[in-house]
């Protein structure tokens, strides 16, 4: 499930804020994540991924990708969650557009509080 959003800073400031989280796995690498995708040649510099909980789902894969623009940042966030048969893929799906939502908006109410670079 991918949201996008224009946010009002630079995209380094973006990806910085979302390098704070206790989960990043940058440094464990992408082999780790089995049910995820490889990262593509295109992102590199401008993509972060890392492992989140969402309740009932479990632990989601996300993938923060960054695109400049005129007045600021579009940000696209990517949630993958492994296959299961617990719940309905629709309900997953709902879940996971509305949790990735909230999480870009928190991100991007993190990264315009920096005030620089915007």
């Amino acid at each position: 499930m991918t949201n996008h959003r224009l946010i009002r800073c630079s995209p380094s400031i973006l990806l910085d804020t979302a390098q704070l989280g206790p989960d990043f796995v940058e440094a464990r690498g992408l082999e780790h994540l089995r049910h995820w995708r490889r990262r593509a040649e295109s992102e590199a510099g401008n993509a972060v991924h890392w492992y989140d909980h969402v309740p009932v789902i479990g632990d989601v894969g996300c993938c923060l990708t960054v695109d400049q623009a005129a007045s600021g940042t579009v940000a696209h966030l990517t949630a993958t969650a492994p296959p299961r048969r617990v719940l309905p893929k629709p309900l997953v799906q709902m879940a996971l557009s509305s949790w990735s939502r909230r999480k870009l908006h928190g991100l991007a109410r993190a990264a315009e509080s920096e005030g620089t670079g915007c």
